[in-house]
């Protein structure tokens, strides 16, 4: 909450981009500690079979464990392959999650909503592909590490001043 920098990042659990994106965003909260805050928005992509459920399935394990969102998120970005209804079940037993309560939590379809109004804000700030990241508001338009991290930079140095 003393972030002075915070990247959002929309991003699709089932986009191969994606799966870069998370290890960047991964090597940023290494790299800059509690100085950037660090906000995950759902964009599934309608052409991803298995992305929507896959959102639904990080929140469920945020919702049965606290701190378990971005286990799940680690485990589905590191396979995936495995993002059909029984690949969802077995990553979050694998991340300490009771199967019972996990799969009552994602068949209820809970927390549709919710990753629909992640795509509603995403689209109406101009969303259009995954992984799309904005640095205090401001949109990263060229996708990469180097690029990120000048951003960052550049936004830490403006409050310094």
């Amino acid at each position: 909450s003393d972030a002075t920098v915070t990247v959002v990042e929309f991003s699709d659990f089932q986009c191969p981009f994606c799966q870069r994106g998370a290890e960047i965003m991964t090597q940023l909260k290494k790299d800059y500690g509690k100085k950037v805050k660090i906000a995950f928005k759902h964009f599934p992509l309608p052409f991803h079979n298995h992305a929507k459920k896959a959102a639904e399935a990080a929140m469920c394990a945020e919702e049965l464990k606290k701190g378990h969102f971005w286990k799940m998120h680690d485990k589905m970005f590191a396979d995936q392959s495995g993002l059909d209804t029984n690949g969802l079940v077995a990553k979050a037993k694998e991340i300490g999650l009771k199967e019972a309560d996990f799969k009552k939590c994602l068949e209820s379809g809970k927390f549709a909503a919710a990753v629909s109004k992640d795509m509603e804000q995403g689209k109406t700030v101009g969303v259009k592909s995954t992984p799309t990241f904005f640095v205090n508001g401001k949109p990263l338009t060229d996708f990469g590490a180097k690029q990120l991290k000048a951003l960052v930079d550049g936004e830490l140095r403006a409050t310094i001043k």
